[in-house]
């Protein structure tokens, strides 16, 4: 492979690119790197300012390729026995096949007990998703339909930052913090906890901690506030840090709360029934990523 490849890969500036290849750095295994490098090497052609590059189309297509290597990467790796098909590294053994030929590589996914997919997903994605891909599913949640309203806010809000190095310098934060405890003296107490069946209690908390719906990234200037955060309103809690502004104009704020029109001046509870809402619109998406029925959405 010539250094060609690497150079396109950390260079272009495209941001649905960016994207793409950040999720991909993210995924719990470098096999992806062989078939994107060989699929940008096979694809770059002479630009009229004498540089070799990539063309608008072929950057679209390198960015398809990319996102059908994540789906198969992070689909077989999180669903492992529950999806038949080649190991990972023996499907991009295939996938690098099709790209010295600059062919688009589709994945193809067989489930195994005649379940579907997403039935498959949304048990697994309910039990807890373990850390290595917690980043990746949370920025696959964020971009996989809406890249280009997250390209519009990120242009409103951060002009002067790339979305490559907001990307590097996210984390991926909980809702529910491991050490939140209820505030009684907050008068959103009897709704948000204890207050069957759309209240917390224990159980329903220690089971959401590490679920999508739990789940969102923040810029990590924020992140490293939010461990001073133990009770109470937690969302309202935040507008009292000195890093307020910062929630305010978080590139990620929408998601953070809850997909909901409510402003950021509001106290919105974390309740249980927002956090059922966007548990299950977060499967919704990834179940809709890993059928590979997002991308006819943002196309």
């Amino acid at each position: 492979m010539t250094t060609t490849a690497f150079n396109i890969l950390n260079n272009e500036k495209d941001p649905e690119f960016q994207v793409w290849l950040h999720i991909l750095k993210h995924a719990p295994t470098k096999a992806w790197e062989q078939p994107v490098l060989t699929f940008i090497e096979s694809v770059k052609e002479k630009l009229p300012n004498g540089k070799t590059g990539l063309s608008v189309q072929n950057i679209e297509r390198c960015n398809y390729f990319m996102y059908n290597i994540a789906r198969y990467v992070y689909g077989k790796k999180f669903g492992d026995d529950l999806l038949d098909g080649k190991p990972i590294k023996n499907e991009m053994l295939n996938a690098t096949a099709l790209a010295k030929q600059g062919k688009m590589y589709e994945p193809k996914f067989k489930v195994i007990k005649n379940f579907e997919l997403p039935k498959q997903f949304a048990h697994k994605l309910n039990c807890g998703i373990p850390k290595q891909f917690q980043w990746g599913f949370c920025a696959i949640v964020e971009f996989s339909r809406d890249f280009n309203k997250f390209i519009e806010r990120t242009t409103n809000l951060k002009p002067r930052k790339t979305i490559s190095k907001i990307l590097e310098t996210t984390a991926v934060e909980q809702i529910f913090p491991n050490n939140w405890e209820p505030d009684t003296s907050d008068p959103w107490h009897e709704v948000v906890y204890n207050n069957e069946p759309d209240g917390w209690n224990n159980i329903k908390i220690r089971k959401s901690l590490n679920t999508i719906g739990n789940l969102v990234l923040l810029e990590q200037s924020i992140h490293k506030y939010t461990n001073k955060i133990h009770k109470g309103n937690f969302l309202a809690k935040r507008k009292n840090l000195k890093t307020r502004k910062d929630y305010k104009d978080s590139v990620f704020n929408e998601l953070m709360l809850l997909c909901t029109d409510m402003p950021i001046a509001h106290e919105v509870p974390w309740s249980y029934t927002f956090y059922k809402y966007r548990q299950k619109y977060s499967i919704e998406r990834l179940t809709d990523f890993f059928t590979g029925f997002s991308k006819c959405i943002s196309l």
